[in-house]
């Protein structure tokens, strides 16, 4: 009877062998290549792409399972949007001693049905060439904003580490607000 042949190297190998003493190659016959480089490369890519697939499914299963469970609710999802800034004012003042402290103070309107709490405000003061100086964001925990009505805000920035007479305009925004029932 023949010795059988590595099956990678190619040379003659004692009977029961399952290690070529040429090579050092695993003889399998399981998973012909694991130990070729080509072998290795096929399998890191298959389970690259096994882990891909698998995360790819889930995350399809986890949207469509919040969306169905939310089916009634999808169009109010992001209502806090709709939140107007009806007008705001900026002002600088001093705080302390040589420090001056930066606030915004205004109006929120609320065209919906529905009622938010503790929005987050977001504003970029800029200077008078239009370049942004400073940003102040807070939210305001005890801020209620009533449905079909205006509500005043104020964020404060706290201390100025620029000139004040930097401080020549702003735009605010609403970033988010906890929608009640």
């Amino acid at each position: 009877m023949e010795n059988p042949k590595c099956m990678y190297c190619k040379t003659e190998m004692p009977a029961g062998a399952k290690v070529c003493p040429h090579c050092r190659s695993w003889q399998s016959k399981f998973f012909p290549g694991q130990q070729s480089p080509r072998g290795m490369l096929v399998a890191m890519v298959s389970v690259v792409i096994i882990f891909g697939l698998f995360f790819l499914i889930t995350q399809l299963v986890i949207k469509k399972g919040i969306e169905s469970k939310n089916d009634d609710k999808t169009e109010k999802v992001d209502l806090y949007r709709n939140l107007k800034i009806a007008e705001s004012e900026l002002m600088v003042y001093r705080c302390g001693d040589n420090t001056s402290c930066v606030e915004i103070q205004g109006t929120v309107e609320n065209p919906t049905k529905t009622r938010f709490e503790d929005p987050y405000l977001h504003a970029d003061v800029f200077n008078r060439e239009g370049k942004r100086v400073d940003t102040i964001y807070d939210r305001d925990w005890d801020l209620v904003i009533h449905p079909k009505s205006k509500t005043t805000f104020q964020l404060r920035g706290g201390l100025i580490t620029t000139d004040p007479a930097e401080y020549a305009s702003h735009k605010i925004s609403i970033r988010w607000a906890k929608e009640m029932k």
